[in-house]
């Protein structure tokens, strides 16, 4: 227990020290998230009607994850809280991967190596350090999850199991994954010819029964709203195009750790061709239901590389327990510490010498200070209730910290003509026709525009042509790499 501990200790230690590193939060989600929690600790309940996203939009989202943090927020300040305790959620994880490699090999050695190779998955690593990430609380609980399913029939765990049913989509739609897994679960156990247990049947049953009914009536006015497209969160074609396995090997063992990943592939290999385990079939369904949802584009690449990293590290304890054994029938015992050395060098250069490196790169992709003085400038000096364009990653930002309408963000839920939408803010930042903006600019009754290095790089531009010569666009603000101009005219008939 001390060393699992301290393992917990020296994982959140590390990710604390990133996350303190800069005071700003990563991604344009955290901002809106952000956003939540302090709307649910000053009138203590989400912003469901938003006046800023879209000029003004109704949200819908499972709020337990802002409710939990508002809680904190209570007691502490809201970027202390926002910086520690999702990296103590995700730190959690440790308890659990050790709970569940033991269940499955039954020796210390091996669960404790788990836990420690699961607080340094480097795609866990990156995506949860400093983005007040969702995905910090469900990926520990719904592992715990599976823990509990593992024990079943025990009441204390059947009890927890049930809680959890009801809690996990409370938090994120994704938890649909877990009844997915469990679902094809009892696929391998019929074509292994391997007895289904009465117990197993029921939870799964039910499982999915509460996650399809919570989810429905969280979600029942966007399937009203967005129909069939709901599925794919109503994401502009353009950007699921974007994220359509767009990947390579190498890349994704870099995201999951290639120890992880060799061994969970090989534990995949010789359970479904040469033993036979009820555990490892568990974990091969939630392996196998999760590389199909990334395929169909049901679910998004990183959030199936981050249940992938932790499926394969799981897998990877009985890989484990495999080599020590083999470690101890060498017949010469002296070479043995050689090859405990070497496990572990190569635990460190390909798990915690690259989480520390997605680490890093999650700090220092924050908005810079040049991004977050503006829109500090934006805030003090722009119309009330006005609308400033900034493309998509930069759409949170401006309704939480410059307090303005903004026309596009990531959130597209229950928001009418997202492909559209998107085209039409390309058309404005690209376009050299000053008229063809300027039909744009009137359609979403926008003020101001915002001009910084990721609306460059995204539009691949440097300038926005139409403004250097023009009466109808004034340059108000202008700091290194970002410009502000207001819009000063209109086709509209008046």
């Amino acid at each position: 227990m001390w060393l699992l501990l301290l393992i917990f200790a020296i994982t959140l230690g590390v990710r604390l020290f990133f996350a303190f590193n800069t005071p700003d939060f990563t991604g344009d989600s955290a901002y809106f998230n952000l956003r939540q929690i302090e709307h649910i600790t000053e009138h203590g309940v989400p912003q469901f009607d938003d006046p800023l996203s879209y000029g003004g939009r109704y949200y819908i989202f499972p709020p337990m994850f802002h409710y939990i943090l508002a809680f904190f927020n209570l007691f502490l300040p809201i970027s202390i809280v926002c910086k520690v305790i999702p990296n103590i959620f995700a730190s959690l994880l440790i308890f659990v991967a050790y709970l569940i490699a033991y269940k499955m090999t039954e020796k210390y050695t091996s669960a404790n190596f788990t836990a420690a190779i699961s607080g340094f998955i480097p795609i866990f690593m990156g995506f949860t350090i400093n983005s007040i990430s969702v995905y910090s609380l469900l990926i520990p609980l719904a592992f715990l999850t599976v823990y509990c399913f593992m024990k079943l029939p025990q009441k204390k765990y059947l009890y927890l199991f049930i809680a959890l049913a009801f809690i996990l989509p409370l938090i994120h739609a994704s938890a649909l994954l877990i009844a997915s897994g469990l679902v094809i679960y009892l696929l391998f156990l019929k074509l292994e010819e391997l007895n289904m247990k009465r117990i197993e049947i029921e939870a799964i049953l039910f499982l999915l029964f509460v996650m399809l009914w919570v989810d429905f009536l969280i979600f029942k006015k966007a399937f009203l709203f967005n129909g069939p497209g709901i599925i794919w969160h109503n994401i502009p074609q353009q950007l699921l195009n974007i994220g359509a396995i767009k990947w390579f090997i190498l890349d994704v063992m870099s995201k999951v750790g290639y120890i992880p990943l060799v061994y969970g592939i090989f534990s995949i290999y010789e359970h479904i061709f040469k033993v036979k385990n009820r555990n490892i079939y568990l974990l091969i369904s939630f392996a196998f239901s999760t590389f199909c949802l990334i395929l169909f584009k049901l679910i998004s690449l990183e959030l199936g590389l981050l249940f992938l990293g932790v499926i394969m590290t799981l897998l990877f304890s009985k890989g484990f327990l495999d080599y020590f054994e083999w470690l101890g029938k060498l017949k010469w015992p002296k070479i043995r510490p050689a090859f405990v050395i070497f496990f572990f060098i190569s635990f460190l250069i390909n798990s915690f010498v690259p989480s520390v490196a997605f680490a890093r790169a999650d700090v220092t992709e924050t908005p810079s200070i040049d991004i977050i003085e503006a829109l500090e400038w934006a805030k003090e000096n722009t119309f009330e209730g006005s609308t400033i364009l900034a493309s998509i990653d930069n759409g949170h930002l401006i309704s939480t910290i410059a307090k303005r309408k903004n026309v596009i963000d990531s959130n597209f839920l229950l928001v009418d003509e997202t492909t559209k939408r998107l085209e039409d803010v390309e058309i404005i930042y690209t376009s050299k026709l000053e008229t063809e903006a300027q039909r744009h600019l009137d359609e979403y009754n926008i003020g101001y525009i915002f001009l910084s290095q990721k609306e460059k790089e995204i539009f691949n531009i440097e300038s926005i042509g139409y403004t250097s010569d023009s009466r109808c666009f004034k340059k108000v603000f202008e700091q290194n790499n970002v410009t502000i101009f207001r819009a000063r005219c209109s086709l509209k008939v008046k």
